[in-house]
């Protein structure tokens, strides 16, 4: 529920976590949370829930290490930053902000009300931008594909010429924003 803030080594969480049930689901509400930080470290597991206790911004801070493979997350509040090499089934965001940095592929990435950061260079098969979500791939200049791209009405899609959307981009009422 409530993790210490202050880690021992800066650049991990004050909880360290692995796993290795592939039915193991992990619910984080507050804190600063590492899953597989460590260089050599891996972890397996279903679902990630991330949500929050008073602030949906601010209270949970959660780290996915390059050796973490799981199937889903649910992200309904506080900021995620995920390094995973594998695969992912689905990445839904509906609140918080949650930045792709590895190279797994995602099955179906959706932002609703909150906003993805996606500089990995795993391709995405679906990506939808739905009200109040925003998808934003103008932070790095790594090529990357999207092979289904959907904006719906208030949802924001931040475009970027090293991205390939292989079968273009469908709107439903709004613009993009290149």
């Amino acid at each position: 529920h409530n993790t210490g803030s202050t880690p021992t080594d800066a650049n991990l969480g004050a909880v360290q976590l692995l796993a290795d049930q592939a039915s193991t689901d992990i619910q984080i509400k507050k804190g600063r949370v590492t899953i597989a930080g460590g260089g050599s470290e891996t972890a397996t597991f279903d679902k990630l829930i991330v949500s929050y206790d008073t602030s949906k911004a601010a209270d949970a801070n959660v780290t996915l290490g390059p050796g973490v493979d799981i199937a889903s997350i649910d992200q309904l509040g506080g900021k995620v930053n995920n390094y995973s090499n594998s695969a992912a089934a689905a990445i839904e965001v509906t609140g918080g902000t949650h930045t792709i940095e590895g190279s797994g592929a995602v099955t179906a990435l959706t932002a609703d009300g909150g906003t993805v950061t996606a500089s990995g260079t795993g391709t995405i098969t679906t990506a939808k931008a739905k009200a109040g979500g925003v998808i934003d791939w103008t932070k790095s200049d790594k090529p990357r594909t999207v092979t289904n791209a959907q904006l719906d009405a208030n949802g924001t899609l931040k475009t970027s010429d090293v991205v390939t959307y292989t079968n273009g981009i469908v709107t439903n009422e709004k613009q993009l924003d290149t």
